[in-house]
């Protein structure tokens, strides 16, 4: 039974994301895609703008952003602590910023929400929590992510400036106070929950993410070359794909989840190395080729991990 529920999810669920990103993997090798233009793409169109729909859209409590977000910050701030203290040893302390980033940064849009959207049909909750874990990532990523960078390439002052460029850190906060104060936007620029209307401008770059991010990824993987050093990539895919998910249920007794749940957060925590790691380290110029190969081992380890953990937790 166990075998069969396996192989149905790595069919259903794994397979339809994997696909998208060898179409980006094949078109990178055909052409050689920009990728500096794709990641801008990504970040500055249409993460944000996937973010801010979502948010309006998803009937999201107060009750779940609180819990659900204080669980994602707990389980960011236990992992970080975690993985700073490992990787503080001599020979891996050049690089203890870049693994320990991608061991608390992991890949729950472009990869998360196509598979969760699979792998949860019907449950309507479901995308609301992965919308405040995204929220949560978005969040440590363009703060403690970009703080930890610059402060290592730049300064302090330079971490802050950048830290207030980021779109995305503006459509969460945007979001949020429409929520709260129930403001809506001309048709013409978002539509929300209405399948039979035209979407607006908006809803049309928030749609383009998933598939424009998965290419992107392809193309990230393609251009992955593993070097000889493979302790420290294998150290940060460990901590991805074994310890973060077994983190995350350690810390579910402190909470009071349903079971359906319980099972998307403990999912979304063994998601594969988000690809931002990528991109933050391209920026500052910190051990790209480690970013690059933690990347490609924990997303093609992941369909194994993922399948086996929603086969037991399903």
């Amino acid at each position: 039974m166990f075998i069969h529920t396996l192989g149905q999810i790595l069919y259903s669920v794994i397979l339809p994301v994997f696909i998208i990103i060898g179409v980006g993997w094949l078109l990178d090798r055909k052409f050689q895609l920009d990728l500096p233009t794709l990641s801008k793409l990504n970040f500055y169109v249409f993460v944000p703008a996937l973010m801010f729909v979502m948010l309006l859209e998803e009937k999201i409590t107060a009750g779940e952003l609180l819990t659900v977000g204080l669980f994602s910050l707990a389980h960011f701030a236990l992992l970080f602590a975690v993985a700073w203290g490992l990787f503080l040893h001599r020979r891996l302390r050049d690089r203890q910023t870049v693994m320990t980033l991608g061991t608390v940064l992991y890949n729950c849009g472009n990869f998360g929400i196509p598979l969760v959207l699979l792998a949860f049909p019907g449950n309507r909750g479901a995308m609301g929590v992965l919308v405040i874990i995204i929220m949560v990532q978005n969040f440590v990523t363009f703060t403690a992510g970009v703080w930890l960078m610059e402060r290592q390439a730049r300064s302090t002052g330079s971490a802050l400036a950048n830290m207030l460029k980021m779109p995305t850190l503006y459509a969460i906060v945007l979001a949020l106070l429409m929520r709260w104060q129930g403001w809506q936007l001309p048709h013409e620029l978002l539509i929300l929950n209405d399948p039979h209307g035209r979407p607006g401008v908006i809803n049309y770059l928030a749609n383009g993410l998933i598939s424009i991010a998965l290419i992107t990824l392809g193309v990230q993987l393609s251009r992955a070359r593993l070097s000889k050093a493979l302790g420290p990539v294998a150290a940060v895919t460990g901590m991805r794909l074994f310890a973060s998910p077994l983190l995350a249920a350690a810390l579910l007794p402190f909470f009071h989840f349903n079971r359906e749940m319980a099972a998307i957060l403990v999912v979304a925590a063994g998601f594969p190395v988000a690809v931002n790691l990528t991109i933050l380290s391209a920026e500052y110029r910190q051990h790209e080729d480690l970013a690059s190969q933690s990347i490609f081992i924990s997303t093609l380890l992941s369909a194994v991990t993922l399948a086996v953990l929603l086969a037991v937790l399903r």
